[in-house]
């Protein structure tokens, strides 16, 4: 697999990358915890690679396994179109630094993800819920989350307040 992207992330960091593989013409690189700052800030600031667009930011639960949670980074370099996955694996109550200082679409990704998993991010400028409301119990899309029962439904509409509802959009 010759890349660029691949070549200067093991040249600069070969301490930090665990694993590296491709599927579907896509390449997806799983990094140490520790070092996706430093990672992030590299694909971001590097001239030939220019890293500067983060098109989503989400995570997935892997709920038997010790590092549950992996925090995945889908980037885009515009300048030269090229596509990168970065992953990293992260344990119940572990944080992952934000990456809000280098993209501001971070601050409502990290929010998300956070609503829904539970995984934090060590300064973020603004870690609270953005999908549910503040008095929600858990994190929905754990694996381990109830499907029913858990919490009351955001909001109980009669069939009054539907029907005032239509009224005022006329």
């Amino acid at each position: 697999m010759e890349n660029i992207t691949v070549q200067k992330l093991q040249h600069q960091f070969s301490d930090a990358i665990v694993d590296v593989f491709e599927f579907r013409h896509e390449i997806t690189i799983l990094v140490r915890r520790e070092k996706i700052p430093d990672i992030l800030r590299f694909l971001h600031d590097d001239r030939e690679l220019g890293y500067d667009f983060l098109a989503d930011l989400t995570a997935i639960d892997w709920f038997q396994r010790k590092s549950r949670f992996d925090v995945v980074y889908h980037l885009r370099s515009l300048a030269h179109n090229f596509l990168i996955r970065i992953r990293t694996q992260v344990a119940d109550g572990e944080k992952v630094e934000s990456a809000t200082s280098i993209w501001q679409t971070a601050n409502w990704l990290e929010r998300e993800v956070y609503d829904l998993y539970g995984i934090e991010f060590a300064n973020h400028p603004d870690l609270r819920r953005i999908l549910t409301p503040e008095h929600w119990e858990d994190h929905p899309l754990r694996k381990d989350y109830p499907l029913v029962g858990k919490n009351e439904p955001l909001f109980i509409q009669s069939l009054e307040d539907v029907r005032d509802s239509e009224l005022r959009l006329l």
